[in-house]
């Protein structure tokens, strides 16, 4: 899991990484490792990630999969938010050589 950050991840700018490298996709949030994928257990991943791959980044609130907002709640999520990207680097790991 994600963890429980010092501050709410809303007050501040934060570094998300994916590492990508030829067996194993490690995620960390701020420099700390939050999660990885061993891409010889995931073969349907691996063979997606042999060809072309997209990226989006984009400020979701609520769905079937993470849960929808709570009407009785609304003030847990502050709407209209905005959503700031600094920046966005891509590396593709080197074929490996034969």
């Amino acid at each position: 899991g994600w963890g429980r950050a010092a501050e709410p991840l809303a007050d501040g700018f934060h570094t998300y990484a994916v590492d990508w490298t030829p067996g194993c996709l490690r995620f960390s949030l701020d420099g700390r490792t939050t999660g990885f994928v061993d891409l010889d257990r995931e073969p349907r991943l691996r063979r997606a990630l042999d060809g072309p791959v997209d990226i989006r980044l984009n400020l979701q609130v609520g769905s079937s999969y993470w849960g929808r907002l709570d009407p009785e709640r609304p003030g847990t999520t502050g709407l209209p938010a905005t959503f700031e990207i600094d920046h966005v680097r891509v590396f593709r790991p080197r074929p490996a050589r034969d």
